[in-house]
């Protein structure tokens, strides 16, 4: 049986178990996988998949490749978002990715967001874009878990919230990075 332990910082966003002592959750792991129904006992532990016997099974992540978790829903809303870890070092130079940001959202080129992974690789070349788009994609998540577009009573509003609360997980993004996503949020909240 596997025995996976959730960080402790995402415990209490899965809610209180369900009886007997398990629940279900969904994972986003670091290198962008999503493993859904998986079974958590004791509170913490991921013990395997919903599908394997009595819920214990092989698993192939560990604690630190833990990027966010949720409950797992029967019935999937828009609303469903993921909670992610307080904070993440990021691997590559965060220059690049706040370029590849800009250059990804289409900011400052299109009326309207243009999100094209197609331009990152371009402009960097594909062995530099393959270490670049894990984490572009694990900072737009981060940004878009935001429910500021519920709260504010505007776009400009609702962007500025999401911004402020992307700014304390990553200060090291540009200023530049943080309006382009902020631009894509609005767009898809308007």
């Amino acid at each position: 049986m596997a025995r996976v332990e959730l960080p402790a910082e995402l415990v209490q966003a899965i809610g209180p178990e369900m009886k007997p002592d398990t629940h279900w959750i969904d994972v986003r792991l670091r290198d962008g996988r999503m493993v859904e129904g998986l079974t958590v006992r004791s509170g913490r532990v991921i013990t395997g998949c919903d599908i394997d016997p009595n819920g214990e099974g092989p698993l192939d992540f560990g604690t630190d490749d833990i990027r966010a978790v949720r409950r797992a829903n029967a019935f999937p809303t828009a609303e469903w978002t993921y909670a992610t870890r307080a904070t993440w070092p990021l691997k590559e130079n965060p220059a690049d990715l706040s370029a590849a940001i800009v250059i990804w959202s289409g900011h400052g080129q299109f009326s309207w967001p243009h999100r094209d992974e197609s331009r990152v690789i371009q402009s960097f070349g594909t062995e530099h874009a393959a270490r670049l788009l894990p984490e572009l994609r694990m900072l737009v998540d981060d940004y878009f878990v935001s429910d500021a577009w519920r709260m504010a009573p505007d776009l400009l509003e609702a962007g500025n919230q999401a911004s402020r609360e992307f700014r304390a997980l990553y200060p090291e993004v540009s200023d530049t990075a943080v309006k382009a996503l902020a631009w894509c949020y609005t767009y898809d909240w308007k």
